[in-house]
């Protein structure tokens, strides 16, 4: 949905994208290709994820096509944003951790058996740990008229709108998923 959502608003165009909490790479790697002249950069904390993510190989049938680069970053360290200058991106896009320790006996084996607890947990104490660093850099690194794009917990989504309001975006929306799920929250200030 993120990828899609982000295409619509910007085909045509070429945006400078940050793709937080990037894991493997695949919304990177899926916007490069759906938006030629694209520039990403996907952060993650994780050796593994980045290794994953910078490996991965494409063929793009425009010469316009730009992969990802991919930094290692902790989102959750205070000193984050400050790593990129200030309204330096379009869009900033994540798919970050969400799933609460208290869900984890609800998922099915082939999630909990393939994808690694560091990309799905939060403590059910803090689940908006994520969110809040999110919208701390986004504050500071979306330009003007600059897009969020976050995928949610379905069962936080009145939580993660307040946590983008409190942080001083006026235009947030909380959207349902292919199954009516809420699963998407879209932020800007316009």
């Amino acid at each position: 949905m993120i990828v899609e959502v982000i295409v619509s608003r910007f085909e045509g165009r070429g945006p400078r994208i940050l793709d937080l909490c990037t894991g493997s790479g695949c919304i990177a790697w899926s916007l490069a290709l759906e938006l030629p002249g694209a520039e990403l950069v996907g952060v993650d904390i994780s050796d593994d994820a980045l290794k994953i993510a910078s490996t991965q190989t494409f063929s793009s049938p425009s010469d316009a096509f730009l992969a990802p680069s991919f930094v290692k970053e902790d989102i959750l360290s205070d000193d984050f944003p400050s790593v990129f200058p200030p309204a330096s991106f379009d869009v900033i896009v994540s798919n970050p951790p969400y799933i609460m320790e208290s869900q984890k006996k609800d998922m099915d084996r082939n999630v909990l058996d393939f994808e690694p607890g560091l990309a799905l947990f939060v403590p059910d104490s803090d689940p908006m740990v994520f969110y809040r660093a999110i919208a701390r850099a986004a504050a500071r690194l979306l330009r003007p008229g600059g897009l969020g794009a976050v995928e949610i917990n379905e069962d936080l989504g009145r939580e993660t709108l307040s946590v983008f309001t409190d942080a001083g975006f006026t235009n947030v929306s909380l959207h349902s998923d292919f199954l009516g799920k809420p699963r998407l929250i879209l932020f800007s200030e316009e």
